[in-house]
């Protein structure tokens, strides 16, 4: 407040944060898995925050596509395109507007 910024309502600090999570990630300072399961956790306790929905299905496709081929949250995802679609996730969350 002193240096004349708003506060965050609760979704722009969750989509901030997030946004944080997401650049960390493509710049290689945390690991897939740990991405996934902090935005998971995010969507979770923000009532299945809508932007981060999508992370919430992969965090459990990661887990199906360890033990299988195949994942029942995503049908499309098996272990060959997972990065990418990931990828493509985390680029979509960097455009939402805060």
């Amino acid at each position: 407040m002193e240096l004349g910024f708003g506060l965050l309502s609760r979704e722009q600090g969750v989509l901030a944060y997030s946004q944080e999570l997401a650049r960390d990630f493509l710049d290689s300072k945390i690991a897939a898995a740990d991405l996934l399961a902090e935005l998971e956790h995010l969507c979770v306790s923000n009532d299945y925050f809508k932007e981060l929905y999508p992370f919430y299905m992969l965090r459990w496709a990661y887990d199906d596509l360890k033990e299988q081929n195949f994942s029942y949250y995503r049908s499309d995802a098996n272990r060959e395109n997972f990065d990418g679609i990931l990828r493509t996730e985390v680029e979509k969350l960097l455009k939402c507007p805060r």
